[in-house]
């Protein structure tokens, strides 16, 4: 007979575990490319101790050809590709109060969007614009003359 702790403790365990393979590892096994059933044996310790599972991460290199494709089009309408609708988008007044264009990369996007972050981090751009040190020395200037 089990006590009340030990069935707790196990119903727990069970928990968690079907937490782990249900969400966890589909997720682990899209990204890394790795098969789900070696996923399942390796949480379940019946992996080969000599045995390497090989995990890299899936190219991107479809998705940059895709949004250099969407951005190209358009472009060619003289307009911008919206990030956040996945459409063309006028640059307007309006629009750029709305939303946060990036006019060398040819894209827009709201603010706190994830995809508008992942695009950028697709195209490459850096994650903080950075500063010109001509524009930091007259700021300094300015503020050592009001002193």
């Amino acid at each position: 007979m089990t006590s009340m702790m030990e069935q707790l403790t196990n119903s727990v365990a069970e928990h968690i575990m079907s937490q782990i393979k249900d969400k966890l590892l589909p997720v682990i096994s899209e990204k890394y490319n790795i098969p789900m059933s070696e996923l399942v044996s390796l949480v379940n310790n019946k992996v080969e101790r000599n045995k390497k599972i090989v995990a890299t991460p899936k190219s991107t290199s479809s998705h940059i050809s895709d949004l250099q494709e969407k951005i190209a089009t358009a472009q060619a309408q003289n307009k911008v590709f919206n990030i956040s609708t996945a459409r063309p988008l006028a640059d307007m007044p309006s629009n750029r109060k709305k939303y946060k264009f990036f006019d060398e990369l040819g894209i827009a996007g709201l603010v706190d969007d994830s995809k508008l972050t992942d695009a950028l981090k697709l195209l490459g751009a850096p994650s903080k614009k950075e500063i010109p040190v001509h524009v930091l020395a007259s700021k300094a200037e300015t503020c050592t003359r009001r002193l």
